[in-house]
């Protein structure tokens, strides 16, 4: 059985600059314009959630969202 992918590693991947805040990561959203961040990233649990625009899911989703592809493209 497969594992969970490194959801920082892959949102790194696309530019993403991220900081560590505790066990969780955090950084701007690339989903809408701001300048103080509001995006984390849980790398246990391996999901994201912006408290600014609420975008939130997983690895695939954000590969999705942030790339405009389906999910099977995503995968």
């Amino acid at each position: 059985m497969l594992g969970k992918p490194d959801i920082v590693f892959i949102i790194g991947r696309e530019g993403l600059q991220l900081k560590k805040l505790g066990k969780n990561f955090k950084g701007l959203c690339p989903f809408h314009d701001e300048k103080t961040a509001s995006f984390l990233v849980n790398p246990k649990e391996g999901y994201y959630k912006c408290f600014g625009c609420g975008k939130a899911g997983d690895a695939f989703k954000f590969v999705g969202e942030y790339n405009r592809m389906n999910f099977p493209e995503s995968v």
